[in-house]
């Protein structure tokens, strides 16, 4: 079985070399212009139906995945330096959204779309650091020293691939430097020749991880780039081919697209590009299997654990449950300028036709999102940044 598994695994390689695909493990896509600027302190909030609490747990709320330990991804360094690839600077190179502590929901300072996994009891215990929905699904306009955050949008700034191959490089790094493990492990306090052996025992574990995740199922014919994701394909090779050790279900995940934004997503009957989905538990679940949710589908028999899953499903309603009352943005003028009212009277009028069959009736903020072409009344409730 293992020589049918390896000889697999050798035509994925062989197919990934004939069509064209190149090893990205090096490649490196840092926005050094973000990460150079100077910091950025006042965040402003569009009024979009949601207080500080749901804003708080849309951005941290965990879904079950796990990425690695927690307590490594709190320590572990850059591969060609000592700063830490949870640093602020990195984490907005990759286009993630810092941000700072805040005991009420944030107590580490994580950036928006990372969690802390806890899980108490069962096979998955232990404590992991995760994303979530709003990795992907919360944006942030820049524009004379302010940032305007919107809650929903698409995360344009984000880049999934960049990021995942960071890690990848860290994780290796560590991997084979001396110094580098010892430094994490003298932060992470295992001092005792006992801890190290169980920590070094769980970051090639975690390293194994990212990296095969890295080099044999995010292996694009090319860059993605900021704000594009494959996401379907790698919940695809992740259900049909690394949960299942299936190798020849693998298929390349060539088409990245930027991810929709949430807002009026619950009165939709269809769900994603594709239209493929009805179900939004359905959705979030599959999303939550594409970042690594613990699963089991290997195990011969539900008794053995086939099916078992560390999912954390009430959380995932949680999150619909927000979805449900979040507004589009409203353009904010006294940040980015006036409408001219001139000449959106007169793009309104451009394609009526369109916008009358465009527009749907969902009560929010006490708007009614009508008829755009002909009630002029709501006009200005439908500026919207998307």
């Amino acid at each position: 079985m293992q020589r049918i598994k390896v000889i697999a695994w050798s035509i994925v390689a062989l197919t990934v070399s004939l069509s064209g695909v190149y090893a990205t493990r090096h490649m490196k896509t840092v926005r050094a212009a973000a990460a150079s600027q100077a910091p950025i302190d006042q965040v402003i909030y569009i009024n979009q139906g949601w207080s500080k609490a749901d804003r708080g747990t849309f951005y941290w709320i965990p879904q079950g995945t796990a990425m690695m330990s927690y307590d490594i991804y709190q320590n572990l360094e850059l591969a060609d330096s000592q700063e830490l690839f949870r640093s602020d600077a990195n984490m907005e190179r990759y286009g993630l959204i810092p941000s700072p502590p805040d005991p009420d929901g944030n107590p580490d300072g994580l950036p928006i779309g990372v969690t802390k996994q806890v899980t108490t009891e069962g096979r998955w215990k232990g404590v992991e650091a995760g994303i979530n929905c709003a990795v992907c699904h919360v944006s942030e306009l820049r524009y004379q020293g302010k940032r305007v955050r919107i809650d929903g949008n698409v995360g344009t700034h984000f880049e999934f691939q960049g990021l995942f191959h960071c890690a990848d490089d860290a994780m290796q790094a560590t991997l084979h430097d001396p110094a580098k493990f010892d430094r994490l492990a003298a932060k992470i306090g295992a001092s005792s020749g006992d801890a190290r052996s169980e920590l070094r025992q769980r970051f090639e574990r975690d390293a194994e991880h990212i990296h095969y995740y890295v080099n044999r199922v995010m292996v694009p014919p090319h860059e993605w780039g900021p704000g594009r994701v494959d996401a379907l394909n790698l919940i695809f090779n992740r259900q049909l081919t690394i949960a299942t050790d299936i190798p020849q279900n693998w298929f390349p995940p060539l088409a990245p697209v930027k991810p929709p934004f949430l807002w009026n997503a619950p009165q939709g009957s269809w769900t994603q590009w594709s239209g493929i989905l009805q179900d939004p538990i359905a959705r979030n679940f599959g999303e939550t299997e594409g970042v690594y949710m613990p699963m089991d589908l290997t195990s011969k028999t539900p008794e053995e654990g086939l099916f078992d899953s560390n999912a954390h499903l009430l959380n995932l309603e949680k999150i619909e449950d927000l979805l449900d009352h979040l507004a589009p943005p409203k353009w904010p003028e006294d940040v980015l300028g006036k409408i001219d009212r001139t000449e959106a009277a007169q793009g309104k009028v451009l394609s009526p036709s369109t916008a009358r069959s465009a527009t749907i009736r969902i009560p929010i903020l006490g708007l009614s999102l009508t008829n755009t072409a002909s009630d002029s009344s709501k006009s200005e409730s439908c500026h919207s940044l998307t």
